[in-house]
Parts: structure tokens; C-alpha cells; sequence
């Protein structure tokens, strides 16, 4: 029973290690925003958040053994693991918030240059045909020819 409690261990361990590399991934690919990559990572990762929560609740009612100092250690381990994992998660979401008000502000520009070339620039000025008739012209004319 000891022996199966230190293999769940030594599978927690190794999942939470699994689970802060792809974090890490991921905040590389979000940092080089390589969209293609993300959505990958993402996947990947959620299926590996998937694995340690079944892990995990399978075990956790089954085995109870008393602590050693080995079981302690991947404790420490597994615990140490998930919590940089979850800094790194923060920090990624901060960079994805950031990104996403850059776009949103590019946008907004975008937005406001075209209404500023449809509205302004292209705008189209209805035509009105009208005549300008320049009287002293006219006078001058008939003056010449009343000479």
C-alpha cells in the first residue's frame, strides 16, 4: 500500500512537471504571439490539468498511508510545481489582457481613420447646378458694344 501511495506521488509529481513546462510553452507562444501554437498549448494543457484532477480523485479516498520524509519531499515538490505554475499562468494572462487592449486600441484607429476617410476625404457633396451670373461682366460687355 506504501509502495502504490509513493508511485501516486511520483505520478503527481510528474504531471505537475508536465503541467508547468506547458505553461512556461505557452507563455513563450503568447510572448511571440504564434496564435497557431496557443491554441495547441492550450489543449495540451487543459488535458493535462484533466489527468491531475483524476489522478487525484481517484487516489485521494483509496490510499491514506503515514508520511516518510520521501513522501514529504514530492509533496513539497508537487506543491512548489503548481504554485509557479499558477504565477506563470498570471503572468500570462496579464501579457494576453495587455495584447488584447493593444488590438482593441488598433482597432479603435482603424476605425476612426476610415470614418475620417468616408466621412471626411470621400465624402460625397450633392451637386448643386446652380449658375453664377456675373453682372459687371455683363455690363462691360454691352457697354463695348453700345460704342
Amino acid at each position: 500500500m506504501e509502495n502504490e501511495y509513493l508511485a501516486l506521488l511520483k505520478e503527481k509529481r510528474n504531471l505537475a512537471q508536465g503541467l508547468w513546462r506547458g505553461t512556461v510553452n505557452l507563455t513563450n507562444a503568447v510572448e511571440k504571439e504564434d496564435y497557431g501554437s496557443i491554441k495547441k498549448l492550450l489543449i495540451e494543457r487543459q488535458g493535462q490539468m484533466d489527468q491531475l484532477v483524476k489522478l487525484v480523485g481517484n487516489y485521494q479516498k483509496e490510499v491514506q498511508c503515514p508520511e516518510n520524509e520521501e513522501t514529504l519531499r514530492i509533496k513539497r515538490d508537487v506543491k512548489s510545481l503548481l504554485e509557479q505554475t499558477v504565477t506563470q499562468s498570471r503572468q500570462t494572462l496579464e501579457n494576453i489582457i495587455r495584447q488584447k487592449d493593444t488590438a482593441a486600441h488598433k482597432i479603435r484607429c482603424l476605425q476612426l481613420s476610415k470614418k475620417a476617410m468616408s466621412e471626411g476625404y470621400f465624402k460625397k457633396i450633392p451637386q448643386s447646378y446652380g449658375y453664377f451670373i456675373d453682372k459687371k461682366i455683363g455690363a462691360l460687355h454691352l457697354k463695348e458694344r453700345k460704342r
